[in-house]
């Protein structure tokens, strides 16, 4: 039958270029890839799992140079202690320091001639010793940024007031003013704290050994 012969012949033309035969068997993940793209029954295609391995790695680069960037940024705190102010009577520091801002730690005239003076008189030498910190890290009050006054007694606010006009001049910083029971020591009427901007990285202060920033 000539024209059976020519149809089964036709089919094993089209099987030898088609073959049914299972894939082989990946051998790395580029086959893998490959496989899976050519098996519908896995249910995904390789073509889709690869950008979405990409997208993956992608987000994690990005995340790795994003906090890479923000610890660059990142100042460390230095704690500092003056000459000018002497050794703290404490466990504390007169100041840290954070970029280029300087916390100071509450100051009073304590140990001063102004010790047992009006809250006025204890106001000059709380300023002048702001000032001398100040002086150590290359600027001065015009610095100051911010101030939280502590008072014991509101009767001589006014004088007060005229004397830290008279210290601020034409830069006077934000301010607190908060009336307190009382100070460390009876003899004060007022205590400061400070923060100031500073100009400069330069610093003749010196920074505290052995302690964690």
């Amino acid at each position: 039958m000539p024209i059976l012969g020519i149809f089964l012949g036709y089919r094993k033309a089209q099987d030898e270029r088609h073959p049914t035969s299972p894939s082989p068997t990946p051998r790395n993940s580029h086959d893998i890839g490959h496989a899976l793209h050519r098996s519908p029954a896995a249910g995904f295609r390789g073509d889709a799992v690869r950008p979405a391995r990409r997208k993956v790695a992608g987000a994690l680069a990005l995340g790795a140079i994003g906090s890479a960037a923000v610890a660059a940024k990142t100042p460390e705190a230095t704690r500092r202690r003056y000459a000018a102010l002497g050794a703290p009577a404490g466990p504390y520091a007169h100041g840290v320091r954070h970029g280029d801002l300087l916390f100071l730690s509450g100051l009073t005239a304590y140990g001063t001639p102004a010790q047992k003076g009006d809250i006025a008189a204890q106001a000059d030498a709380t300023l002048a010793r702001i000032a001398a910190v100040a002086a150590e890290e290359g600027c001065d009050l015009g610095s100051l940024v911010k101030v939280t006054i502590f008072v014991t007694d509101l009767t001589r606010i006014d004088a007060l007031r005229e004397r830290l006009q008279a210290h601020y001049g034409n830069a006077p910083p934000a301010s607190s003013l908060i009336r307190v029971a009382g100070l460390f020591h009876p003899d004060l009427a007022i205590e400061i704290e400070a923060i100031l901007a500073l100009a400069r990285s330069h610093s003749r202060s010196s920074d505290i050994q052995g302690v964690p920033s």
